[in-house]
């Protein structure tokens, strides 16, 4: 339902100029201009109105009345007290406090015509104006409320306010996250230290090469919502959660399909860039206890392909494998893109996401020994994967505890294909998170069957790929290659 039809009429612009030709010359300019401005008025509700779905419109129209009371002359406007009641469960009193500023400053934009509300009243198309700004306008008109939330009005912005922002919001995303039906479920933590080591990775992305503490602009604001947009995404879903609801920060049906958020030929045509942290987990927290906090896991996740951002599939743990390099192997053969966590005995927490292998022997950026107890992460003079600098805190590590996660959906196997996809290294040293890289890498295994078409000869190598890769990796000569097994007949 629209309030305003005939605003969107594409006559309206030459029916209003015919209106003013016939206005009385005494008519003033003053008086033309309060027209224009409330014709523009009434469309940028109406386009901010139009902007929402049905279902969403008929929320904040609900959120409205139930916030709004009535002044002397009976319309309705929202005060500061029910909005900071209403968002008090999830934001501190400065930050609702510059929000609904942000709001009267757009209701005080009407105030050029007749306006019967009073400073620090919104009134229902002021409100919906400004969460069309929020949730609906460009990146720009986004940044520039996040600006204005980092500090009070006669106050100058630094880093430091960005960062305590940044925290603020993670923070309250968190407590939105275990309000969920999923979340709630989910024995994931997060602390100071955490949350700390979060905004510091995103200030770095802001600041680029100026020093911390440094003086930020809304450009340089708006130009970082581009560049990390993690920072849009977490401040979108935390007001998500205040204006609308909660369960919408994991949507395990987000587009209406049946089978959700899958690797479908029906899903792959969706946009998933609303996602931080992944929709499903395949784990059993009853029985492990996982190395990586929340804002671990979203900054890992984010820098994830977005195909592989959805879901994460615990394949190996010390607490419930044990200590085994075989059942390790095990686990993670043929399971597609993954993500490697180690803690050594010294308690530094490092590792990457891979879906290949790659190196000389005893130059890789981690390597593992088969006793399982140590292992090695060579950077110096140089390290033959990837590039990979150091991950652990020294060169030879001694491992106390192992997770490899699986992430996106497990790869097809059909016809002994098996396919390996983006190979990214996300990785976590000394509780920081460093990216080093990027490469695309595609292994695949054939199997020749039917008629007219050539099939290879068993080989002793052939009964095991990955082995037989390992040894050409680490430049092993194939002194079985040219042997093979008896004709069975």
């Amino acid at each position: 339902m629209s309030f305003f039809p005939w605003l969107s009429s594409p006559i309206f612009s030459q029916l209003f100029s015919y209106l003013c030709s016939r206005l009385p010359v005494s008519t003033s300019r003053r008086d033309l201009e309060i027209m224009g401005i409330l014709a523009s008025k009434g469309i940028e509700y109406e386009d901010s109105y139009r902007s929402f779905s049905e279902k969403e419109r008929q929320h904040l129209l609900s959120l409205f009345n139930q916030l709004a009371t009535a002044n002397d002359l009976g319309v309705m406007k929202v005060e500061f007290e029910p909005l900071k009641n209403h968002l008090a469960w999830l934001l501190p009193e400065c930050v609702i406090s510059r929000f609904f500023k942000e709001m009267c400053n757009i209701q005080r934009a009407r105030r050029v015509v007749k306006n019967p509300l009073e400073d620090g009243q919104v009134g229902r198309v002021a409100f919906f104006v400004s969460m069309s700004h929020v949730f609906k306008r460009s990146k720009a008109e986004k940044g520039q409320i996040f600006y204005h939330l980092t500090a009070d009005v006669d106050q100058v912005v630094t880093s430091v306010e960005v960062e305590e922002l940044c925290k603020i919001l993670l923070d309250a995303y968190v407590m939105a996250l275990k309000k969920t039906t999923d979340g709630a479920k989910w024995e994931l933590h997060t602390n100071a230290e955490a949350n700390h080591r979060f905004a510091k990775n995103a200030i770095q992305e802001l600041l680029e090469k100026k020093a911390d503490p440094s003086c930020v602009s809304p450009e340089e604001v708006i130009s970082w919502f581009s560049k990390f947009p993690l920072i849009e995404k977490l401040f979108l879903a935390v007001m998500r959660a205040g204006f609308f609801d909660v369960e919408s920060l994991l949507e395990a049906k987000p587009h209406g399909l049946e089978e959700g958020c899958e690797e479908t030929v029906a899903h792959v045509q969706y946009d998933r860039s609303h996602i931080i942290m992944p929709c499903k987990f395949e784990v059993d927290f009853n029985k492990v206890d996982s190395l990586l906090d929340i804002p671990s896991i979203i900054l890992l996740n984010h820098h994830l392909p977005q195909s592989s951002q959805h879901q994460w599939r615990l394949l190996f743990s010390t607490q419930t494998h044990g200590e085994s390099f075989s059942a390790f192997i095990h686990q993670i053969t043929n399971q597609g893109p993954m993500i490697i966590v180690a803690r050594d005995t010294g308690g530094h927490i490092f590792g990457g996401f891979a879906s290949g292998m790659g190196g000389q022997l005893n130059y890789f950026g981690f390597w593992l020994n088969e006793d399982f107890g140590s292992g090695h992460s060579r950077g110096q003079p140089s390290c033959t994967t990837y590039g990979s600098p150091v991950l652990s805190a020294e060169e030879e590590f001694k491992l106390d505890r192992l997770e490899a996660w699986g992430v996106g959906v497990p790869p097809e196997n059909e016809a002994g294909v098996s396919l390996a996809k983006s190979v990214i290294f996300c990785l976590l040293l000394y509780k920081r998170v460093i990216f080093i890289g990027l490469a695309t890498g595609l292994l695949v295994r054939f199997r020749a069957e039917g008629k007219g078409e050539i099939v290879e000869e068993k080989s002793v190598l052939d009964t095991n790929i990955e082995a037989k890769a390992f040894l050409e990796v680490i430049g092993k000569k194939m002194h079985s290659e040219g042997f093979r097994e008896p004709d069975a007949n």
